[in-house]
């Protein structure tokens, strides 16, 4: 689980540099970023859960992010300086 939470830190971390390079939004969520973010958390996730349990995992995690940070600019500055403790911290109501 250890390798696969590194690994989602990684690809998320990838994954919010080059959104943030495309997106000006200055405040909530644009509809491409929240797509984004679920493909490729189901991407990810599909390494270690059915496609349905990654799809439900991720929609839980999209959520987490949304109600945590607000904005796409304050998840991408904030998510990319998350600890490994810190993001498995935030995406554990999703692991039920």
């Amino acid at each position: 689980m250890f390798l696969y939470l590194r690994c989602m830190k990684k690809l998320l971390i990838i994954f919010l540099f080059s959104t943030s390079l495309t997106s000006c939004n200055g405040g909530g969520f644009s509809q491409k970023w929240k797509n984004d973010f679920k493909n490729q958390c189901v991407k990810n996730a599909k390494v270690n859960l059915s496609t349905r349990d990654a799809i439900e995992y991720c929609n839980c995690a999209l959520g987490l992010v949304i109600g945590e940070f607000g904005s796409e600019s304050a998840a991408n500055k904030k998510m990319l300086n998350m600890s490994m403790n810190d993001m498995r911290e935030l995406m554990e109501p999703c692991r039920s």
